[in-house]
Formats: structure tokens, C-alpha cells, sequence
């Protein structure tokens, strides 16, 4: 859930994750409804999530000849355009990591999840996990930058 006032009414064996990393429970909450942080923390003491996903996407980069290929007029975008890969896998390494310290701690087999929350329902599919999408979901704003890049306008030419 994006917070806590979200949260369904308890249900034996059904736990509430509220997904902003902000938000503390208080003493007197519901104690199945948690925060996302502890699994979020145990990626990041496990993994270097900037190094791991720079990595990733500079091999996927040198392996696709991305630089040769993003060439206009000269001069190569790949740069223009790896920033954003980067953090787009940045994000799905952070769910990836997090959902396995939660299975790890309580194995799961379905999830309701904000339907705005893209790259966790991403991770949620390639893993194969059950997912109910709540609520509606809105325009990715990445999508929308991408559309106007120069990378792009020159592609339409």
C-alpha cells in the first residue's frame, strides 16, 4: 500500500507493506502493517545497487553495440540514453532485492499492488508472483520525456 490509512482491514496470514520508505509504524499500529524500509535496507547492505545495475546496463551496452548504433549525425547518444536505463534498473534491482529479503522472511505467493507502481509490478511479473493492481495508474513520466528526447526527434526525421 502507498500508506498506512490504504491498509484492508486485517485478514489471518495476509500482512500490509506500506511502500513509503518514510513511513515509521507507531507503537500503538496495527502490527500487521509494516514498512518497506527493513527489506529496502537489506538490499542495500547487500548489494551496491549503483554499481550492480552501471554495470548491467554498460554490459548490455558494449554486448548491443549500443554506441555505434545510437549515432546521429556524429555523435553518439548512448550516453544521453544510458542514464535513464541506469536508473530504470536501478529501481527494479532495489524491488528485486527487497521482495527477496521479504520472502526470505515470509514467503508470499500474491500481491496487491498500486497499479502506479511500475517497476515493482515489473519485478512482481518476471518473477512470476500472482499481483492484483489497485487503483488506477498514471502516466509514467519517463514515458513522456522519452517521447521528446532528442534522440528520438532525430529517429522521427
Amino acid at each position: 500500500m502507498a500508506s498506512a490509512a490504504d491498509a484492508p482491514p486485517p485478514a489471518p496470514g495476509q500482512s500490509t507493506v506500506v511502500l513509503d520508505p518514510a513511513w515509521t509504524p507507531g507503537p500503538g499500529d496495527r502490527s500487521d502493517v509494516v514498512s518497506i524500509r527493513p527489506w529496502f535496507a537489506a538490499g542495500l547492505v547487500a548489494h551496491n545497487l549503483f554499481a550492480d545495475s552501471l554495470d548491467l546496463v554498460d554490459r548490455w551496452g558494449r554486448a548491443a553495440g549500443a554506441a555505434d548504433l545510437l549515432v546521429v549525425e556524429g555523435v553518439t547518444y548512448w550516453f544521453r540514453v544510458r542514464e535513464p536505463l541506469w536508473h530504470w534498473l536501478h529501481e527494479r534491482l532495489l524491488w528485486r532485492y527487497a521482495l527477496a529479503a521479504i520472502d526470505g522472511d515470509a514467503p508470499f505467493e500474491w500481491v496487491a499492488a498500486p497499479a502506479n507502481e511500475v517497476a515493482l509490478l515489473d519485478v512482481l511479473d518476471a518473477l512470476g508472483r500472482r499481483v492484483e493492481t489497485i487503483g488506477e495508474s498514471e502516466p509514467d513520466p519517463a514515458a513522456a520525456t522519452a517521447r521528446s528526447t532528442p534522440l528520438r526527434r532525430a529517429a522521427n526525421r
